[in-house]
């Protein structure tokens, strides 16, 4: 089959050819000279453009005549020149070169300086007609025409015709009569390209890259105008959309690996860009949206131009990408999530500086503290630095809210250069908080960092917990609360013992080695004998009484331990008991010092009624 293809062809050619040249094969000497009555010829070129899959099996012959049936459609614009070779010709067959032989010598020959007869550009219809003189003066003779016609100027979505020669006058097939007009179809195949790239989706890093599908893009050519769904009549793409919002503007959807392709285009040389219009969540947009990827083709060959998961802009004839990013999450931390009130909590605040951190417009680190929390830094002293080098941020922070703060660092034209300079590093905030007094005991108190970007805002939140104990002065044999008892709340430390205190005036807490102090916390048992202390971390803790309610005597042993658990203070089952013995009864605490003193009290009633028994036995 294929060699009765490659035989129809070649068959089709000869006789092309040999129509072409029937002129001066009908010469005796394959020059003629012609009468002065028969001047010029039309000749008409009829400029399609096929695709490849409209290429005719075997050809069509070019005999002169019209062929309605050609395929392909019109393509105007085209322009050509006749070249009159006739001097050539002679040449080459002077030099006893066959007829076909030098036709296709004239193909291909130079055609420097020879006489031109150039056609205006090809209508809508796609023709162009042109009187060529069907003779030609050589060594003082009159011969019949040769020219050779070329494309001299085309669309760039083709590929120009080969150079037809062609012998005048052009005569009726079978006759030597000379056709009015000589029709003659030079054809074109349009370029049909493929553009496509992967669409991924990356972290804030650049990292943990998957396929992204759902993203969309629109293509535009080098005068930024959008391909339209709707082809030319020609069948060539339509690039006049103006916004991406025009009717009719094609859109390309990552498929579910990924890919974008913009398959079967008959493409110009030139340049055409890929413009990102939406992206697929989690993932954002770049400021490289609008040009994420750029092909360049020149003469059938693509080259892209795209950028890499880091930013990092590649050249590349496949295998192109195109990446959006997250969000990155900031973090909150602070050195003590079981705090006391009052005590100095450290907070730390970081945010890793993103990939595309020149795609942010807004690029604020936003502090926002539970009510129960007060800063304790002073505002125009916080400081942002980038972690592992010397560089410390200029942005001087706002206050937001009643005791949060606000970097708004993108405001400030030399923090968002450094920012975006130091891509991968970490932006710290250090700074210092308390927990204020009335807060809430055994809850949560949340710290709340908030990445605020032109994106989609991330957060972190350090949550801290502050506790406490209730009691109950009691009778000890009785069971019935007590009024009026005082105590001091102390701590164990590994040399010292430290004591709680309060300061009326500036309604803060603290610890002290002084017993004696005069801001000393000292809890009162209420008319129920109910007591507490609250603002505790939680560990082991004691109660001093150093004051019985009126009628009652102190504990031998005055220290009461407790423990300050998560649950302690708002667990009513927690509550604790701290008896107290009236005057002239053994006091008893429940301490750990009690249990000596019973002890010593049992031995000497022991030693006594041994005593008097034996002084009886005696008597």
């Amino acid at each position: 089959m294929i060699m009765k293809k490659t035989i129809f062809r070649k068959t089709v050619a000869i006789l092309t050819t040999l129509i072409l040249t029937l002129p001066v094969l009908l010469g005796l000497t394959g020059m003629m000279e012609v009468s002065a009555a028969e001047t010029t010829q039309k000749v008409t070129l009829h400029k399609r453009a096929l695709l490849e899959t409209e290429k005719p099996e075997g050809g069509i012959v070019n005999d002169g005549t019209i062929k309605p049936e050609f395929p392909g459609k019109p393509l105007p614009g085209v322009i050509f020149t006749a070249y009159d070779v006739t001097s050539l010709y002679n040449q080459y067959r002077l030099a006893n070169d066959s007829v076909e032989a030098a036709f296709n010598k004239l193909k291909t020959a130079d055609t420097t300086g020879l006489t031109t007869y150039t056609y205006d550009a090809t209508n809508e219809a796609g023709t162009s007609s042109f009187d060529l003189p069907v003779s030609s003066t050589v060594n003082g003779k009159i011969m019949n025409a040769v020219y050779v016609i070329k494309e001299t100027t085309a669309p760039t979505s083709v590929v120009k015709a080969d150079n037809i020669v062609i012998a005048l006058p052009f005569y009726q097939e079978g006759t030597t009569t000379a056709m009015t007009e000589v029709n003659l179809y030079p054809k074109n195949y349009q370029i049909q390209q493929t553009l496509e790239f992967t669409k991924y989706g990356a972290d804030s890093n650049g990292e943990n890259e998957v396929v992204l599908e759902g993203a969309k893009f629109v293509l535009k050519d080098g005068n930024n105008k959008y391909l339209k769904v709707t082809p030319l009549a020609s069948g060539l793409p339509d690039f006049s959309g103006v916004t991406v919002k025009d009717v009719d503007v094609r859109e390309f959807t990552s498929t579910v690996d990924g890919s974008v392709v913009a398959a079967d285009l008959a493409l110009e040389n030139g340049t055409y860009t890929f413009e990102e219009i939406s992206s697929a969540d989690p993932y954002h947009m770049t400021n490289l949206a609008g040009s994420i990827v750029t092909a360049t083709i020149l003469d059938g060959k693509i080259t892209y131009k795209y950028y890499d998961a880091q930013g990092k802009e590649l050249t590349a004839e496949e295998g192109a990408t195109a990446y959006n990013y997250d969000v990155p999450t900031p973090v909150k931390t602070v050195d003590d999530e079981d705090a006391d009130l009052d005590q100095v909590l450290n907070y730390t605040a970081t945010l890793k500086i993103p990939t595309d951190a020149a795609s942010y417009t807004t690029f604020d680190l936003v502090d926002i503290p539970d009510e129960r929390l007060a800063l304790l830094s002073e505002l125009g002293t916080l400081k942002a630095t980038i972690a592992g080098t010397d560089i410390e941020l200029t942005t001087v922070p706002t206050a937001e809210g009643e005791n949060g703060f606000r970097f708004a660092f993108y405001g400030n034209p030399t923090d968002k250069a450094t920012i975006i300079a130091n891509i991968g590093k970490t932006i710290t905030i250090e700074f210092q908080m308390t927990i204020k007094e009335g807060a809430v005991i055994d809850s949560p108190i949340s710290n709340e960092l908030i990445f605020e970007n032109n994106f989609k805002d991330s957060k972190d939140t350090a949550k801290v917990q502050t506790h406490g104990k209730k009691f109950v002065k009691v009778d000890a044999y009785k069971d019935t609360p007590l009024a009026g008892a005082e105590f001091l709340v102390l701590r164990q430390g590994t040399d010292t013992t430290e004591y709680r205190t309060y300061d009326k005036d500036t309604k803060v807490y603290g610890w002290t080695t002084n017993r004696e102090a005069a801001n000393r916390l000292i809890l009162v048992s209420g008319a129920e004998g109910q007591f507490e202390v609250s603002g505790l971390a939680t560990g082991d803790y004691q109660l001093e009484e150093i004051k019985a309610p009126n009628g009652y005597q102190l504990p031998v042993q005055p220290l009461f331990d407790f423990t300050v658990t998560e649950t302690s203070y708002t667990d009513s089952a927690q509550i604790l008991s701290v008896p107290n013995s009236e005057n002239g009864i053994l006091p008893s605490t429940g301490g750990k010092g009690i249990i000596a003193f019973v002890a010593v009290g049992l031995s000497a009633l022991l030693v006594g009624g041994i005593y008097f028994y034996k002084r009886q036995q005696f008597a």
